[in-house]
């Protein structure tokens, strides 16, 4: 708990002294909670100046994935936190997030938004921004965001998807002749229009779809390989977001602020390191994560 490293001081009965330097020069507990809860923060030029700073250090990818980003908030007066069970902390400030293949943070939709963009208008968003990039993009996301019916409609030349459908309505893709001459497995792998499409047999809906490739129209070719095609693909594309989640909260400090805005920019200033320490491994001789945070601790105590 406070770095002995002997068994034998640990448990011996003689006097210790456990040293804290520079101490005496840092500010109170109780007058930092104060100051902190009656800061007055621009939090949307904060934002903008992040998200100018993210997309200025680094051009996207061909692969790309849509997530969820989540800053952990237990302050009740915070209107803006969800809850979610099976999240390490159930409650958080959450935004919707683009992520390079690399796993750097790219683009988030700012959570103080009046309205708060849906989870649809998040992805138009972010298209929006590859579409600048002058280069070709693949987007992977899972179900919180478009039904099958929708990625016609957002594929380009440049924009590839392939996406983890909702299911609380039925495709239109589905019912519009794609089910035509399916082969009976547990799982149907269908193409047309240019996507290819995958369904369980019990529920009859669009699980998955993608217009990065597609299947021969032979009856005899829709086969368990084309799902295996399909779920790779997902499943190799998936877990940008979660790789920058883990790096986040690795070491996410422990504060519990009066102020919810606070926790939100405190959040905030951990992706910005987290991104800066992405950036960084792409040398050859670097810093672990824990000796990058602490490096960049001393030299903001020494500014």
């Amino acid at each position: 708990m406070i770095g002995l490293r002997s068994v034998d001081d640990f448990y011996s009965e003689k006097l210790f002294t456990v040293e804290f330097p520079s101490k005496v020069s840092l500010l109170p507990k109780d007058i930092f909670y104060e100051v902190s809860a009656n800061l007055d923060i621009d939090l949307k030029s904060v934002y903008d100046l992040l998200i100018g700073s993210f997309q200025a250090h680094m051009c996207p990818g061909y692969w790309t994935e849509i997530d969820e980003i989540r800053i952990p908030s237990r302050h009740y007066d915070c209107t803006i936190k969800k809850y979610n069970l099976k999240k390490p902390d159930v409650w958080a400030i959450e935004s919707k997030s683009l992520h390079d293949s690399t796993s750097y943070l790219l683009h988030f939709i700012y959570p103080l938004s009046d309205p708060v963009p849906t989870p649809k208008q998040s992805v138009a968003i972010f298209v929006e921004y590859l579409q600048k990039s002058g280069r070709n993009h693949h987007v992977t996301c899972d179900s919180n965001f478009l039904a099958a019916d929708d990625i016609p409609l957002l594929s380009t030349k440049s924009l590839k998807f392939t996406v983890s459908c909702q299911k609380n309505r039925p495709s239109e893709i589905w019912s519009k002749g794609l089910q035509v001459g399916l082969a009976q497995s547990y799982t149907r792998v269908v193409s047309g229009e240019n996507m290819v499409c995958a369904c369980t047999l019990n529920n009859g809906f669009v699980n998955l779809a993608s217009t990065y490739f597609t299947v021969e129209d032979n009856q005899v070719l829709y086969s368990s390989e084309y799902r295996r095609d399909l779920l790779s693909l997902y499943d190799e594309t998936k877990g940008y977001a979660d790789n920058f989640g883990h790096l986040v909260m690795s070491y996410f400090p422990d504060i519990k602020f009066r102020n919810f805005r606070m926790q939100l920019l405190v959040g905030w200033l951990v992706y910005a390191t987290t991104n800066a320490y992405i950036l960084y491994t792409r040398q050859s001789d670097v810093l672990t994560h824990r000796a990058f945070q602490s490096q960049i601790a001393a030299d903001l105590m020494n500014c």
